[in-house]
């Protein structure tokens, strides 16, 4: 199955060699795009993936963030995407 979608989105440089991209998704096609990737270790012990387990008070602490008037990202989700994702202009 092909992972992928064609959105228009908006490029920003948060430095000159770290693109940093805006876009608008449904819900659902997050699910096609995006998984988790935990973190564990491989059979020669290295760290594999990057994602720690959600800790509770961590959780509240960015829903009481989103949800407060001051935040900059209100009610966005913010994915780190593969080195294999691709924008074309």
């Amino acid at each position: 199955m092909k992972k992928s979608i064609k959105v228009r989105a908006l490029l920003a440089k948060q430095a000159p060699d770290i693109p940093l991209y805006s876009f608008y998704i449904k819900g659902s096609d997050i699910l096609r795009i995006a998984d988790v990737s935990r973190i564990k270790r491989g059979e020669a012990g290295e760290l594999l993936g990057y994602q720690r387990k959600e800790v509770r008070s961590h959780v509240d602490e960015i829903a009481n963030y989103l949800n407060n008037d001051a935040s900059v990202l209100t009610h966005a989700i913010i994915l780190a995407l593969s080195t294999e994702a691709t924008f074309k202009q």
